[in-house]
Protein backbone atom coordinates (compact mmCIF):
# COMPACT_ATOMS: atom_id res chain seq x y z
CA UNK A 1 0.00 0.00 0.00
CA UNK A 2 2.77 2.43 0.88
CA UNK A 3 4.55 1.64 -2.34
CA UNK A 4 1.43 2.47 -4.31
CA UNK A 5 1.14 5.78 -2.46
CA UNK A 6 4.78 6.67 -3.10
CA UNK A 7 4.52 5.68 -6.74
CA UNK A 8 1.38 7.71 -7.31
CA UNK A 9 2.81 10.69 -5.43
CA UNK A 10 5.98 10.65 -7.49
CA UNK A 11 4.00 10.32 -10.67
CA UNK A 12 2.16 13.56 -9.94
CA UNK A 13 5.46 15.46 -9.80
CA UNK A 14 6.99 13.58 -12.71
CA UNK A 15 4.33 14.43 -15.28
CA UNK A 16 6.44 17.23 -16.74
CA UNK A 17 9.79 15.37 -16.69
CA UNK A 18 10.07 12.78 -19.53
CA UNK A 19 13.03 10.97 -17.91
CA UNK A 20 11.20 10.64 -14.58
CA UNK A 21 8.03 9.50 -16.32
CA UNK A 22 10.00 6.78 -18.14
CA UNK A 23 11.50 5.52 -14.87
CA UNK A 24 8.11 5.49 -13.13
CA UNK A 25 6.53 3.60 -16.03
CA UNK A 26 9.28 0.96 -15.82
CA UNK A 27 8.82 0.61 -12.05
CA UNK A 28 5.06 0.40 -12.46
CA UNK A 29 5.41 -2.31 -15.10
CA UNK A 30 7.74 -4.34 -12.89
CA UNK A 31 5.56 -4.12 -9.77
CA UNK A 32 2.39 -4.81 -11.73
CA UNK A 33 3.90 -8.12 -12.82
CA UNK A 34 4.30 -9.31 -9.20
CA UNK A 35 1.54 -11.49 -7.79
CA UNK A 36 2.44 -10.57 -4.20
CA UNK A 37 4.71 -8.06 -2.50
CA UNK A 38 5.98 -8.50 1.05
CA UNK A 39 7.39 -5.73 3.19
CA UNK A 40 8.64 -5.53 6.74
CA UNK A 41 8.54 -2.36 8.78
CA UNK A 42 8.94 -0.88 12.22
CA UNK A 43 6.85 2.11 13.29
CA UNK A 44 7.94 4.01 16.39
CA UNK A 45 5.76 6.83 17.72
CA UNK A 46 6.68 9.11 20.58
CA UNK A 47 3.92 10.96 22.45
CA UNK A 48 4.13 14.39 24.09
CA UNK A 49 5.35 12.77 27.32
CA UNK A 50 8.32 11.21 25.47
CA UNK A 51 6.83 7.71 25.81
CA UNK A 52 7.57 5.55 22.76
CA UNK A 53 5.27 3.01 21.15
CA UNK A 54 6.66 0.49 18.70
CA UNK A 55 4.81 -1.59 16.14
CA UNK A 56 6.33 -4.11 13.76
CA UNK A 57 4.77 -5.75 10.78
Amino acid sequence: MALAFVGSSLQIFAQTDPAAKKILNEVSKRYSSYKTIKSEFTLTIQDANKKSYKSEG
